[in-house]
């Protein structure tokens, strides 16, 4: 108390939700409501898993958070793996086919071939995961996870059915037109993507992102 200068007898001295020692831990500021300057006080943006210590976005009306799993703007493509390596594939870093001046991401591979990006740190906050992708052949998307009922992948394919793999990873159609060729964006909530088949379960931890296929992803981000 004598340290931070807040009121022992007030459970939250700044008035914005969160307990004085909730914002040590935090590294939040007692005495401001707003550490980051960004409008929302810090108990909203950890009620919405966003992070207090950074200024959120301006979005249409709204504002949001954002980490960047990757644009390929750092002109290569050392932080992909394979992640199934039969046939042997190459993930590189190229400039976009419709725009030269926006480097991409493209997967010099066939169905049966997977590339993988760890996110490091693993991330426990934001649960929206957006991407652009430009394919004209088969895809198919995995987001790597640990949740309340273990590590499992969030599997994301052309269609509109839902599905399960060995009862444990949901699937998911996310459209029938995603192969054509052209850049579209996808965004899904991984956590209601979760409850598709684990109605109660939760999301502790968002560990990496995995793409089966030939063609180029873009702008691969999470967001809260």
């Amino acid at each position: 108390v004598l340290a931070f200068g807040t009121d022992p007898f007030v459970a939250h001295t700044d008035g914005d939700g969160l307990a004085d020692g909730r914002e040590v831990a935090l590294g939040t500021n007692p005495l401001n409501p707003d550490t980051d300057g960004d409008g929302l006080s810090e108990g909203d943006e950890v009620a919405c898993g966003m992070d207090t210590l950074t200024p959120s976005l301006q979005g249409n009306g709204y504002l949001y958070d954002l980490r960047v799993i990757e644009d390929a703007e750092d002109g290569d493509a050392l932080g992909w793996d394979l992640w199934d390596a039969d046939p042997y594939g190459e993930a590189v870093n190229v400039a976009d086919p419709d725009d030269a001046g926006n480097r991409v991401i493209q997967f010099q591979s066939v169905y049966g071939t997977a590339h993988r990006v760890w996110l490091a740190p693993y991330e426990t906050r934001k649960t929206i995961i957006q991407w652009r992708m430009r394919f004209s052949s088969s895809y198919y998307f995995l987001v790597y996870c640990r949740t309340s009922v273990g590590v499992l992948n969030i599997r994301y394919r052309s269609g509109t059915a839902l599905s399960q793999i060995d009862g444990i990873d949901p699937e998911v159609g996310i459209g029938t037109n995603l192969s054509s060729g052209r850049w579209v964006t996808v965004r899904r909530d991984l956590v209601a993507d979760l409850r598709t088949l684990h109605p109660d379960a939760e999301l502790y931890e968002v560990r990496a992102f995995v793409a089966r296929g030939g063609g180029y992803v873009d702008d691969i981000c999470l967001l809260a």
